[in-house]
């Protein structure tokens, strides 16, 4: 078997056993970071191999929850909401995007701290603020992946908060009517 090959079958591995058997698969996933698994012997050829999956997986990670914090977050303040509030957020997510396209455009990922704001902004709008913890967890981990991999993240946000918009205008439209009844 290959190095490409055997480093998949490990990587697949150590998601299965984060994914299945722990309550905090993105903190299991960290720790198998690429900087520890090398210390397990790995070749360098496997641990180059590693490190791009791990980075690619775990950027996606980072944008899934932190784009389903800013979906819950619209959730929660449903039955508080009304039209302008709904705009409001829309318009928060949109310039989100824009935020995020430029940087990405740029290659020059956003620091956790312009991000956080961004974010911050976005769901200060509702009603129901959500947890700055939750948020602030992911952000974390985004502030300990490389360069590329905050690229990766930035590109998968944007495509991410596609779906928070989609769902949301779908929620405000079908749900909404039923929990103001």
């Amino acid at each position: 078997m290959d190095a490409q090959s055997l480093t998949k079958r490990f990587f697949e591995g150590v998601t299965h056993h984060c994914l299945k058997h722990t309550d905090k698969p993105i903190d299991c996933m960290y720790s198998y970071r690429p900087e520890r698994v090398g210390k397990a012997g790995l070749s360098k050829e496997m641990l180059e191999v590693y490190a791009k999956m791990w980075e690619e997986w775990f950027s996606e990670q980072i944008a899934y929850f932190v784009s389903d914090e800013l979906y819950l977050s619209a959730l929660n303040s449903l039955r508080e909401m009304n039209g302008e509030i709904k705009d409001a957020f829309i318009k928060g997510l949109k310039g989100l995007q824009d935020l995020l396209r430029v940087a990405v455009k740029a290659r020059s990922p956003l620091t956790v701290e312009a991000l956080r704001q961004k974010i911050e902004e976005v769901v200060n709008v509702l009603p129901k603020k959500p947890a700055d913890e939750k948020i602030a967890y992911y952000l974390f981990f985004y502030n300990g992946i490389s360069d590329n991999g905050k690229i990766r993240t930035l590109k998968a946000l944007i495509k991410e908060i596609n779906g928070v918009k989609r769902e949301f205008e779908y929620d405000y439209r079908n749900l909404r009517p039923k929990l103001k009844g």
